[in-house]
């Protein structure tokens, strides 16, 4: 089994809402693979999906949805935001998203991540969080 240390959403979260940058950095570490994966296979192009990516981070950034997140809904709401912000760009880009890999269903993709890599936060014997990971 494989541990990997990350911040609990909560934390996440409150670190945000205290404009602290390490929420801002630990929510890039948790969730950027993920988010970036999602509008790759929207885009089919490295490019493209980089600056799509970049441009939701600073979409996130300047929104205060995500500081109204509860426990265990910001995996959700960044999978589901990642989606339909790369959908949108790219359809005002005048490029068509690939959903043939995806289907058509968010909440497929929802479900697929959030399974892989929205894990229960765990304590160890010297208190500090700790996701798990079967190899």
């Amino acid at each position: 089994m494989q541990n990997i240390q990350f911040q609990s959403d909560n934390k996440i979260i409150s670190m945000i809402a205290q404009k602290q940058i390490m929420g801002w950095m630990h929510l890039y570490d948790k969730y950027s693979s993920s988010m970036y994966g999602i509008i790759f296979i929207l885009s089919k192009n490295k490019n493209i999906a980089e600056s799509i990516f970049f441009d939701y981070f600073l979409h996130l950034e300047k929104s205060s949805e995500i500081l109204t997140m509860q426990k265990n809904r910001l995996c959700p709401f960044l999978m589901q935001g990642t989606y339909s912000f790369g959908s949108n760009e790219l359809i005002r880009k005048g490029l068509e998203p690939d959903t043939s890999t995806l289907g058509d269903s968010p909440k497929l993709i929802q479900l697929l991540l959030c399974a892989k890599y929205c894990l229960p936060v765990k304590k160890n014997t010297v208190g500090v969080e700790l996701h798990s990971q079967a190899s």
